[in-house]
């Protein structure tokens, strides 16, 4: 009997001390919980205000596209009217000979205007070019995002439903 009554007591301090771990690994499990739940919600916030940031620079890309398009427009328009112009001025040329000197020096001129307005045009044209290739990236890189965005709230949502049960 008494050997039973050691193996009694032995067998309440194992319980007592597997009670105890247990306890313990209740604990650090609800700590760990807390912490990815923590990490969880700076992840969701940070990816927010990157999709945010890359929203408003899509939106500021686009404004500038379009102002760029209307100005490119607005160039083509000029530079017809000035080879118009300029095709008008040569054919009263050749019907006024004494204001010959005076018609070619604005003729000139305007063929001056004209290569700077195509210089500006081609530049316009290459700016806009650069401009929808990095709209391009920008929307891959907002694809991208919004899949990993996606992905980590599957993530997070499949370790709540571990969680719960």
């Amino acid at each position: 009997e008494n050997s039973f009554k050691k193996t009694i007591e032995n067998y309440k301090k194992e319980l007592l001390n597997l009670e105890n771990l247990y306890n313990e690994s209740q604990i650090k499990s609800k700590d760990i919980i807390n912490k990815h739940e923590s990490l969880s919600t700076k992840w969701k916030k940070e990816n927010r205000n990157t999709f945010d940031n890359f929203t408003n620079i899509i939106n500021e890309l686009k404004k500038e596209n379009k102002s760029l398009f209307s100005s490119n427009i607005e160039l083509e328009t000029q530079c017809e009217t000035i080879m118009n112009q300029q095709k008008q001025k040569m054919t009263n040329n050749n019907n006024i000979k004494r204001k010959l000197v005076t018609y070619q020096r604005e003729i000139e001129s305007l063929a001056e205007n004209m290569v700077n307005l195509k210089s500006v045009n081609e530049n316009y044209k290459k700016k806009e070019t650069l401009l929808l290739n990095e709209n391009k990236s920008l929307r891959e890189e907002l694809n991208k995002t919004q899949i990993s965005m996606q992905r980590l709230q599957r993530t997070q949502h499949f370790n709540q439903k571990l969680n719960r049960h």
